[in-house]
């Protein structure tokens, strides 16, 4: 992973399955999730699905029953097909049901992927 991604990292993050759905001006598409953080989002793209760096994107997340929540935010970063988003607006009680995700997340740590 190129250092400058990992140098703007604040939050941990967390390995967890789960689904997304992703809309953005040029298309729309089902995803999975690689990992999660309070700042952003993982997911593994089909095969072939390319997003532009900077592309505005609707995020709404499904991890099983313990989670949902619909976020904005933007294509920071692709490499082969897993697409690197960063948050930037939610409603207070999608944050709430992120927030309790990531607490949720916090208690096992076989899930954390790297340390703020």
């Amino acid at each position: 992973m190129p250092l400058s991604i990992q140098e703007r990292r604040t939050e941990p993050r967390f390995h967890v399955a789960g689904r997304v759905n992703l809309l953005w001006p040029a298309g729309q598409c089902d995803a999975e999730t690689v990992d999660v953080s309070l700042n952003g989002l993982q997911v593994a793209l089909p095969d072939g699905l390319q997003v532009m760096q900077g592309e505005n994107i609707e995020v709404e997340v499904w991890i099983g029953d313990i989670s949902h929540f619909l976020v904005k935010g933007v294509a920071a970063h692709q490499h082969a097909q897993h697409l690197g988003i960063e948050f930037y607006g939610m409603s207070t009680a999608d944050f709430d049901s992120l927030s309790g995700l990531i607490a949720l997340l916090g208690r096992d740590t076989s899930k954390r992927l790297s340390a703020a």
